[in-house]
């Protein structure tokens, strides 16, 4: 998982702050730089979408394959 997930306790339990790190790894970089850019390039990409974990999840689900996402 690209997201670790680090809190902070008080002594009594309860979770004081919680910080996430986000934590990528270079060739999933890369392949969704590049998937951005073809579906920008199309004019396919919704902004609602147009966020790295999303496309990294929608690639992670075709196996990296841009051919099968179109």
């Amino acid at each position: 998982n690209s997201l670790k997930r680090r809190t902070r306790r008080k002594s009594d339990g309860r979770v004081q702050s919680v910080s996430i790190e986000d934590v990528r790894n270079e060739e999933e970089q890369m392949a969704v730089d590049a998937f951005q850019q073809v579906l920008t390039s199309e004019n396919l990409l919704p902004a609602r979408h147009d966020d790295y974990h999303t496309l990294l999840r929608f690639l992670k689900a075709r196996k990296f394959d841009i051919e099968k996402t179109k």
